[in-house]
């Protein structure tokens, strides 16, 4: 950048950026140097969305779409979509270098990927030690979401038996806790989710009482509890990282527990034991009577 100011007449400035692309490959080899490009140089903007590529980045730089000029205009207006928020993951500049240093390089990162002129960030790259190591699909992306607090007007769907039925849950607001169960050689946590929200489609005309709204409730129940089920699965047994926040729930509320894993937590986090507990309140079922 100074070389380029001998030839160019004009201050070079990037304060008007609005995302980072970062290569898959850049990713796997290491994010610590572009973590310290990114805390050393200010004028880039600290709201500019951090983003992984899954594959090459020309196809995500290059991208024309019919909707922006900018390809980085366009990537920028869909984390603003709050539809949906949950099945990825919203990371900035300032978000990612806390996260890099709090974590100790452990944490999701948002992805993009390019397929016939469009751009899909649903999913999240898992990083582990300054690392890519995997993706998150959207699902198992939500289910990390649901017990980070990070979820939001997240769509389901679920087929009903008793209404022989699908039906679409609207998830609109959800507030998951972390419990320590017991402290043995091997720790077990129970994580609880309340969840609140509207039916807003039935795949036919229903009636629905109240038995037949709380058999709807305790099945989007099992639902989410699945969806976690799934997702703290992979992150044990695919990828050994802790990514839910456990080892910091541990350090605050049970420091005296913590002593004995901290030492060792890599080793121990795939095999701590959870039970999930999720509730879910239909508050609202729309038209339908």
């Amino acid at each position: 950048i100074e070389k380029i100011t001998l030839k160019v007449n004009r201050y070079i400035d990037f304060s008007h950026t609005r995302a980072i692309v970062i290569s898959e490959a850049a990713a796997k080899d290491s994010l610590a140097d572009i973590l310290v490009f990114l805390e050393r140089f200010a004028n880039i903007n600290r709201r500019s969305q951090i983003l992984i590529a899954r594959g090459n980045t020309d196809d995500i730089t290059n991208l024309k779409t019919e909707m922006e000029r900018a390809s980085s205009y366009y990537i920028d207006s869909l984390f603003e979509n709050q539809n949906s928020r949950g099945l990825f993951v919203h990371q900035d500049v300032y978000d990612f270098i806390k996260m890099m240093h709090s974590t100790s390089g452990n944490m999701l990162i948002s992805t993009v990927s390019s397929e016939n002129k469009n751009v899909d960030i649903g999913g999240a790259a898992v990083i582990k030690h300054n690392k890519l190591v995997g993706w998150l699909n959207p699902e198992e992306t939500l289910g990390i979401n649901l017990v980070l607090n990070n979820v939001n007007n997240v769509y389901l769907s679920n087929y009903e038996p008793t209404l022989e039925c699908m039906v679409t849950f609207k998830l609109k607001k959800s507030k998951s806790k972390i419990s320590l169960s017991s402290n043995g050689t091997i720790p077990s946590l129970t994580i609880k989710l309340e969840a609140y929200g509207d039916i807003t489609e039935t795949s036919r005309l229903v009636s629905l009482d109240e038995d037949k709204i709380l058999s709807v409730e305790d099945n989007i129940s099992l639902l989410l509890t699945e969806i976690i089920s799934k997702s703290i699965e992979k992150m044990q047994c695919d990828y050994e990282v802790d990514l839910i926040n456990t080892n910091e729930y541990l350090r605050k509320f049970h420091p005296e527990t913590w002593d004995k894993y901290k030492n060792r937590w890599d080793d121990i986090f795939p095999l701590v034991k959870f039970d999930i507990d999720s509730e879910v309140v239909i508050k609202k079922i729309g038209g339908i009577k």
